[in-house]
């Protein structure tokens, strides 16, 4: 493996990942040589003498050789024999010994190339459709947009807000001519079925993947497709969508197909109205293949036979935009009021207004992911310790806790807590020993003032133990455990109102009820009425289970026998021609002739 090019260098020699697709144009790159005039081996390029070469200019001007064997000398370098690599392949660094980096370099710049190489070319078909004598006013300002949304696009980033990541050059096909590919056409549908969301036109339709045609076709090229298809786990998602658009839980299916791996056609399978549509931009007929699958999947879940239809499309008249038109056939087809069939001759400037579609769109999702942590303050963290009393009530006590400041007038005294009234028994009045001092709560009280023990007698000594060790006498007693020496038994008010309740069923009251009944413990008849309704639920559960399979079973059956009937119509049918021919049966007729 090749050392890591220097932090400091690198930022000279490497475009950064935060650089715009404009701004990695301008940036300089060794160029790549795709031959070599001889055969050279790995061990042609390593030294074991020192590197002598460490300019960045003259590291820059040396040729980059091809990718494949980059990575042959990044597999067979020894760095502990290798100290600087050679150039036998540039006639002007010959002798030159550059760092051992430079291999590095070298296989950043191959795998960096071919996506400016992209976006080169998308540069200069911009500039050329600005410079068309036939452009028009439209076409000069979709490119000045496409130019100032180039300049906002890292280079180095993925397409976001659409399925799958894919890196960003991707987008530079939809400024050439070149044919779309899988990802442009999924990319489209995507801002297809967003269109049809934020118009309020998505109820009842369904926009699917270009792949999705094409696993069915894949399903019904086998022979034992309708168990396959009745049967495999991993078609569960494809039999709901079936049965969502059988049972009119939708009503349209919309994709684009690819045909014979060099045509896009447009579908929308309508369930609603019992009909396909196909649309080919070279006025092609439906494949028989396509139609047989799709007949076969729409018969296997409403019993009836779809009939093909044309779905109006744009005759194209070049060898690279029947993708656009497709897409184009789906949306004017779906959405009349804001799309319309284009005009064959403005393909281009379609595919840049596209193009703007997707960034507009990339730029949301990276917005919204800007803001993933919650805009608020920390709030600061207090520790807490937990204490269970004699009682078994947990108590839980909260250290680092801001002092807490109680006004004189709120305080309560004897006098003024006197005439409380309690609906309960009243609890008792803690006591105090004596010597024990509560102090008054304020902003600087501490946790070690609230109680003051007195000064205790060690055996064997008259010094007390707050003399000797003060500090180890406070963490061997905490406050909580001096408190609850010093004060008497304190019950939770939930506890008091269990007993209260208790008092009042044994003297024949009314029975507990809300919380108390439910912190109440069960009786027997509280216990065998659960495990009934238990078994009753798992009861149900079977049964809908069991119901459920028989269900699936007689749909099988039922499709087998219908498969079997046709097949035994399709044989009497050719038996029927055969003798036909051969003078058994008249024309029209199932009389026998007479002879």
């Amino acid at each position: 493996m090749s050392p890591a090019i220097p932090p400091e260098i690198q930022t000279q020699i490497l475009p950064s990942q935060d650089l715009s697709i404009l701004e990695l144009l301008k940036f300089p790159l060794p160029i790549i040589q795709k031959s070599l005039r001889h055969q050279l081996q790995p061990q042609d390029f390593f030294s074991t003498l020192k590197p002598t070469t460490f300019e960045i200019d003259t590291i820059r001007a040396a040729p980059v050789l091809p990718l494949s064997l980059l990575k042959q000398l990044e597999a067979s370098i020894d760095l502990q024999q290798v100290s600087s690599i050679l150039c036998p392949h540039a006639p002007s660094l010959v002798g030159a010994q550059l760092p051992t980096w430079v291999l590095a370099f070298w296989i950043e710049a191959a795998r960096i190339w071919p996506v400016k190489s992209e976006w080169i070319l998308a540069e200069e078909k911009l500039d050329a459709r600005k410079k068309n004598g036939k452009r028009t006013g439209q076409t000069i300002g979709l490119v000045t947009c496409v130019f100032d949304a180039l300049a906002s696009l890292s280079w180095a980033d993925k397409v976001k807000g659409f399925p799958g990541l894919v890196d960003i050059d991707i987008l530079a096909t939809y400024t050439t001519n070149n044919w779309l590919k899988d990802e442009h056409e999924n990319q489209m549908l995507q801002l297809l079925e967003c269109e049809l969301t934020r118009t309020r036109n998505d109820e009842g339709v369904r926009i699917a993947d270009t792949f999705l045609i094409t696993k069915l076709m894949e399903i019904y090229g086998r022979p034992d497709h309708n168990d396959h298809y009745l049967s495999a786990p991993n078609l569960a998602w494809l039999r709901n969508l079936g049965q969502e658009l059988g049972n009119g839980v939708l009503d349209k299916l919309a994709t684009i197909i690819n045909i014979g791996q060099n045509h896009w056609v447009a579908v929308i399978v309508d369930f609603q109205c019992a009909e396909i549509l196909h649309g080919d931009s070279l006025s092609g007929t439906i494949p028989a293949e396509l139609e047989a699958t799709l007949t076969w999947w729409t018969f296997h879940h409403t019993a009836q036979h779809f009939p093909i239809k044309k779905l109006p499309i744009t005759q194209q008249r070049d060898g690279y935009s029947c993708g656009l038109l497709a897409w184009n056939a789906l949306a004017t087809r779906l959405l009349p009021d804001q799309h319309s069939l284009m005009d064959s001759m403005m393909v281009a400037d379609e595919r840049l207004k596209v193009l703007l579609q997707v960034i507009d769109r990339h730029h949301e999702k990276d917005y919204q992911f800007t803001f993933t942590k919650p805009l608020r303050e920390k709030m600061p963290e207090y520790s807490t310790s937990a204490t269970v009393t004699e009682d078994g009530i947990e108590h839980t006590s909260f250290a680092n806790l801001p002092p807490v400041f109680i006004p004189p007038s709120r305080q309560l005294t004897p006098s003024s807590n006197s005439n409380v009234m309690h609906s309960h028994t009243a609890t008792p009045t803690p006591t105090l020993p004596p010597g024990l001092t509560i102090p008054p709560l304020g902003p600087s009280t501490l946790p070690s003032q609230l109680v003051t023990p007195p000064p205790r007698q060690v055996a064997g000594t008259k010094r007390s133990a707050v003399d000797q060790t003060p500090e180890r006498s406070l963490k061997s007693k905490p406050v909580q455990k001096i408190f609850k020496s010093a004060v008497q038994k304190v019950k939770s008010s939930i506890r008091n109102a269990l007993e209260l309740s208790k008092e009042a069923e044994d003297l024949g009251d009314n029975p507990k009820f809300g919380l108390l009944r439910y912190w109440s413990k069960g009786t027997a008849a509280d216990k065998q009425a659960y495990f009934d309704r238990e078994d009753e639920r798992a009861e149900n559960d079977r049964s809908e289970k069991d119901v459920a399979e028989k269900t699936v079973a007689t749909d099988k059956k039922l499709h087998e026998r219908d498969l079997a009937k046709r097949r035994q119509q399709k044989r009497r049918s050719l038996m029927k021609k055969r003798e036909i021919k051969e003078g058994v049966h008249s024309p029209g007729s199932t009389k026998r002739k007479v002879r």
